[in-house]
């Protein structure tokens, strides 16, 4: 967990924020077992420059996500 941007309450209750959506997120999907999660608490102006750099949309948005590794086409998902 990274803050690059923005005003952001401390790293504690951010760490309990991530914590909580993580545990939703495996619950909601049935995942279990290991996986890799990075994220990067930003503001609207750094998030727009991502999203202009990576997508050529020069806006901000809610999400940047990147796979991991490559994916097979009809292949199970990676960790």
């Amino acid at each position: 967990m990274t803050v690059e941007a923005g005003d952001w309450p401390d790293e504690a209750a951010l760490t309990r924020l991530v914590d909580r959506a993580v545990a939703a997120a495996f619950a909601e999907t049935g995942a279990a077992g290991r996986s890799e999660l990075s994220i990067v608490f930003s503001d609207d102006a750094h998030i727009r420059s991502l999203n202009a750099g990576w997508r050529g949309k020069d806006k901000p948005t809610n999400v940047l996500s990147f796979p991991a590794f490559p994916l097979a086409k009809g292949g199970p998902l990676p960790p």
